[in-house]
C-alpha cells in the first residue's frame, strides 16, 4: 500500500497516459502482487515443512 499511495500522490498516471502509456495505480498493485508471489515461491516455500501426523 505504501507504493500505491506514493505513486498516487506523485500523479504519474496522468503524465504517463498523456504519453500513451496506460499504467495506473491499479497496475502498481498488480506488479507488487507479482513480486510478492515470486518472493513466496522462492524464499518462503523452501522453508515450509509438511508434517504428517
Amino acid at each position: 500500500m505504501i507504493l500505491y499511495n506514493k505513486y498516487s500522490s506523485l500523479g504519474l498516471t496522468e503524465t504517463l497516459w498523456k504519453k500513451g502509456r496506460w499504467f495506473s495505480e491499479n497496475d502498481v498493485l498488480h506488479v507488487v502482487l507479482i513480486v510478492w508471489v515470486f518472493y513466496l515461491a522462492v524464499v518462503v516455500e523452501p522453508l515450509v515443512w509438511d508434517l504428517t501426523l
